[in-house]
């Protein structure tokens, strides 16, 4: 799964969307603006430290537990040597030796601190790209609400309409992406999910035989899928909830106390505010709760409402 998430990062794509942030960051803005822009930059970045507490206490896990004779996984006689390593694979020397029990371990652990950084830095990525995104919608809606401080109604007008055609082309980036990921993340998860549910129920039907810490490490693990799967939507959510906020800006303005000309104008950024803007997994299913609910619920819960409004300009 990690090296299916580098694959499908197309790093020359979000060089752009990184200097949009940067250029977002030095323009010049009001304290309000910036107090924005602080606000959603701190939620992503509670999210991206809550991420790596995960990794660090599931990596703890595998690493320190087999120091004391015990592991999480399933025990074999075949895969699993009388030294407990943290991985379960084969071995085509003797691993029981010294240094080689030793040394394989620690190539393990190097393995395992690597992994964890790579996956969780990506997820960490896209939420940090999206809140970014979600913060700039947030001051776009500021502006359509305080146009009267520009000079003239059109230069203001002119103004949004420019900036929103450049959120619009971040988004792309962002969508174009990280869609196919997204859409191998979503089987992902669902299979996984569904494994981990399997497993569970056969440990609770072996009765007195059953492994207390199998079970755990099993519940734990289906929560982390669902915990990351509720994430994406999460944030997909609050993407779509900003470009909501625009177009009610747009429905809410005093378009009465304006010239007849000027009044018109307003339905273009009406038109495109209309349609949110969604992250998609492989341009079908939209991260949204509402997905989510039904990507829960199974088969009975109904598809996935939505599409994916990334196309179309100011």
């Amino acid at each position: 799964m990690l090296i299916f998430k580098q694959n499908f990062i197309l790093f020359k794509d979000l060089i752009l969307a990184l200097n949009m942030i940067a250029d977002d960051w030095l323009k010049i803005k009001t304290d309000k603006e910036l107090h924005i822009m602080i606000k959603h930059a701190q939620n992503a970045r509670a999210i991206i430290i809550f991420g790596y507490v995960l990794m660090i206490l599931a990596v703890s896990l595998l690493v320190f537990l087999p120091c004391f004779g015990t592991s999480l996984r399933y025990m074999t006689n075949i895969t699993d040597p009388i030294k407990i390593l943290p991985l379960q694979t084969y071995y085509f020397y003797d691993k029981n030796q010294s240094p080689y029990y030793e040394l394989t371990f620690a190539a393990q652990v190097v393995l395992l601190i690597m992994a964890s950084i790579s996956y969780t830095g990506i997820d960490n990525l896209l939420g940090l790209l999206v809140f970014h995104l979600c913060g700039q919608m947030e001051n776009l809606k500021e502006q359509l609400i305080n146009i009267k401080r520009f000079e003239t109604f059109n230069n203001g007008l002119a103004f949004i309409v420019k900036d929103h055609i450049r959120l619009i082309k971040y988004f792309k980036i962002v969508e174009n992406t990280f869609t196919l990921l997204l859409l191998g993340l979503l089987l992902y998860f669902g299979i996984l999910f569904c494994l981990y549910g399997f497993l569970t129920i056969a440990i609770l039907t072996e009765g007195r035989e059953m492994s207390i810490m199998r079970l755990i490490y099993l519940i734990s693990a289906a929560l982390n899928v669902c915990g990351h799967m509720c994430l994406y939507c999460i944030v997909g959510e609050i993407l779509v909830t900003q470009c909501e906020g625009i177009y009610r800006a747009v429905y809410d303005y005093e378009w009465y106390t304006l010239e007849p000309e000027e009044a018109r104008t307003l339905i273009i950024i009406m038109i495109r505010a209309n349609k949110p803007l969604y992250i998609t997994a492989g341009k079908m299913f939209p991260m949204t709760l509402s997905m989510f609910c039904n990507w829960t619920n199974g088969p009975d819960g109904g598809g996935g409402g939505g599409g994916g409004g990334s196309s179309g300009g100011s």
